[in-house]
């Protein structure tokens, strides 16, 4: 994947394994080791990467234990966090404040991929209500991005979105929000050599 990765023009990337009780329980100790190991390799091969350590945590019940303890986005301020599907507006926003509360800066994960966040475009009329107008941007968000966004919460768009990869809905909801300038930076959420060739492969200029 980091030779990939170089090929296609990255020249820094965050290593960012899920954070789920039960299912991924790396340690924060394991994910600054284990980023450390990478690099060794990739420069090893003479790759022009820099692998630097994350992790994504998961908004569950554990989410805010594991606050005492985080593993940001490299050396910055940024905490890499996503949603349950069946996640609500005021769970996110509590999940904001704690994360604010701390000094770090909450960076959501893949917003155009959650339905409580992206309505659906494929339903005429469906924005009507909810767009607030800006002057900045070429596309307003739905005021729920700008409740969110006001809160100092980050948006990390997906390349995989943007390809097509989850499906033309969601590839509609993130280029609206890519429009808007509403994402701060971008994730490949690529698990594998095989998924992230797919994803770069359709990703088109422009897109």
């Amino acid at each position: 994947m980091a030779t990939r990765l170089a090929a296609a023009g990255f020249t820094t990337v965050y290593c960012t394994p899920h954070c789920i009780r039960g299912l991924y329980e790396t340690e924060p100790r394991q994910i600054r080791d284990l980023a450390k190991r990478l690099q060794d390799q990739v420069d090893g091969a003479g790759l022009s990467l820099q692998v630097l350590p994350g992790m994504e945590y998961y908004l569950d019940e554990y989410f805010f234990d594991r606050l005492e303890d985080p593993v940001t986005l490299g050396e910055s301020d940024l905490l890499l966090f996503e949603t349950p599907s069946s996640c609500d507006k005021y769970l996110l926003m509590e999940a904001i404040y704690a994360v604010g509360k701390i000094g770090l800066r909450p960076l959501l994960a893949h917003p155009e991929r959650y339905p409580f966040l992206s309505p659906r475009f494929s339903k005429p009329g469906f924005f009507g209500s909810l767009f607030r107008p800006s002057q900045q941007h070429e596309c307003s968000l739905p005021l729920i991005y700008h409740e969110i966004l006001e809160l100092g919460c980050l948006l990390q768009g997906n390349l995989g979105s943007l390809s097509g990869f989850y499906g033309p809905e969601v590839r509609d909801a993130a280029l609206a929000i890519r429009r808007a300038g509403g994402y701060h930076c971008f994730g490949t959420d690529a698990h594998s050599p095989e998924q992230l060739e797919k994803i770069l492969d359709k990703l088109t200029p422009g897109s």
